[in-house]
């Protein structure tokens, strides 16, 4: 790897194009992010004790291992715990070598990764990494919401789901402000409507960020066959514009209304405009009753279990 350029992280919340970004970024000459997400710090980091201990190593590693079998992700395991045992005995170590074999069978100096909820481990990520990069990716939440249910053959929206993937888009964005201040020129955010209706300004400012040298777009994914064909099988292609306001049409009157309620202040800050919405009295008296209370109680239920995951609660885990 590298020594001189730290890894990449692709964040954000889901169906905001991360996967999108980390295959145009991957296209790149040095640097290898798998197709799949990585979830190691939700799934692993700070669950199986002191990896001082060789026995939590190999708990840890088999767990990874499996994590990642039918994905396409090559795996030296000999390989990863000789790289292990070269410095300091954490998690972060362990990630590193994981990565580091998946770039160096790639043949690129440089190492990447895309999951969820990167944001909420920014200290344990820049403790490890003080040269790493991250990308987060935000999207019209309206858009979002609608796009999480075109994935599915027969979508079904649960009590306060809405609430609870409203306040996931809008934690994400409070983690994404506060950390641009926190780690000035190592952590930048990036919109998915500028990604797809700016693709070739986007990636070079992106690759910038990198410190890496552009490449056209039009060559980004001409390496990746296999990805750029399940990309254009999307519902909205790869870096189709079609994406963009697919809310409309697809989300209900007061399901909107909902969503710019809610994060109306933080949509208009990043250009996402207020749809006229019309509501009828019944739609009125369910926004404000049972959308709220459901909504509410989702996200407790969501916050509580989060304060309890070992990755919170062991700020100091090796």
């Amino acid at each position: 790897m590298n020594s001189s350029k730290g890894p990449v992280f692709v964040t954000g919340p889901s169906c905001t194009g991360k996967t999108l970004m980390s295959l145009l970024i991957t296209s790149h000459p040095s640097l290898a992010i798998p197709r799949h997400e990585t979830r190691f710090w939700k799934s692993f980091y700070c669950r199986y004790g002191d990896l001082s201990k060789r026995p939590n190593v190999e708990r840890c590693l088999e767990a990874m291992v499996l994590e990642v079998e039918g994905r396409g992700f090559r795996h030296r395991a000999d390989w990863i715990r000789e790289r292990f045992a070269q410095g300091e005995p954490n998690y972060g170590r362990l990630f590193a070598a994981f990565m580091e074999d998946y770039a160096e069978q790639s043949s690129k100096p440089r190492w990447g990764c895309h999951a969820q909820q990167l944001e909420e481990h920014e200290d344990a990520i820049f403790g490890y990494f003080p040269q790493a990069r991250v990308i987060q990716m935000i999207r019209d939440p309206r858009d979002r919401y609608a796009a999480k249910f075109l994935r599915k053959p027969r979508p079904r929206k649960s009590p306060g789901q809405l609430g609870l993937e409203t306040s996931i888009w809008l934690r994400s964005l409070s983690r994404a402000e506060s950390n641009q201040g926190r780690f000035p020129g190592r952590w930048t955010v990036v919109c998915y409507e500028a990604l797809v209706l700016r693709p070739e300004e986007t990636l070079t400012s992106v690759l910038s960020f990198l410190d890496e040298t552009p490449i056209p777009v039009s060559l980004a994914l001409e390496g990746l066959p296999r990805e750029r064909d399940e990309l254009g099988r999307h519902p909205y292609g790869a870096l189709s514009s079609a994406g963009v306001g697919c809310y409309r049409g697809l989300l209900s009157a007061r399901e909107i209304a909902f969503i710019q309620l809610l994060a109306g202040a933080r949509m208009s800050h990043y250009g996402y405009g207020q749809e006229p919405v019309s509501l009828s009295v019944l739609d009125r008296l369910a926004l404000f009753g049972a959308d709220h209370s459901f909504g509410l109680l989702r996200r407790l239920v969501s916050g509580a279990r989060r304060a309890l995951s070992p990755g919170r609660r062991a700020r100091n885990c090796t």
